[in-house]
């Protein structure tokens, strides 16, 4: 699997397991994520923590009314996001505390990932890179 996807899957599953984590991310913005389901769903975490969601104030285990609100609401953002793919989340994350590492991770894929808007374009389209153009020079030297 990608780095960048685990990274990613497992900054989220943290913040499901532990919405504390968040308080470690507020550096981190959904647009860092690369997948427009995980954007939505780093937005329905936040927003629901700046709700005041009430399985954050409840005693004891986190209630499971904190992802599947979390899930819920992100699904009105995006398509095909379900409580499977959450749990798939949270079993991504092997230490919620790490949550600010992967977080570091997500934020560092960022900008090394392609942008969208060259993700669709091919190297041929882009034309040859100048040491494409060297090595084509040097070939034609020494066939001439």
């Amino acid at each position: 699997m990608n780095p960048l996807m685990s990274a990613e899957q497992a900054v989220l599953g943290a913040a499901l397991l532990d919405p504390e984590q968040l308080t470690h991310l507020e550096w981190l913005a959904a647009d860092h994520f690369y997948r427009p389901v995980h954007q939505a769903l780093f937005d329905a975490l936040r927003k629901l923590r700046n709700d005041g969601h009430p399985a954050l104030s409840a005693d004891g285990p986190l209630p499971l009314s904190w992802v599947t609100d979390a899930v819920e609401e992100a699904g009105q953002h995006v398509r095909g996001l379900t409580a499977a793919y959450a749990h798939t989340l949270i079993q991504a994350c092997p230490r919620t505390e790490h949550a600010p590492v992967y977080g570091r991770m997500v934020l560092e894929g960022r900008f090394t990932a392609p942008s969208p808007s060259m993700r669709s374009v091919s190297a041929r389209q882009l034309g040859p890179t100048p040491s494409r153009a060297r090595s084509r020079e040097r070939c034609a030297r020494r066939t001439s």
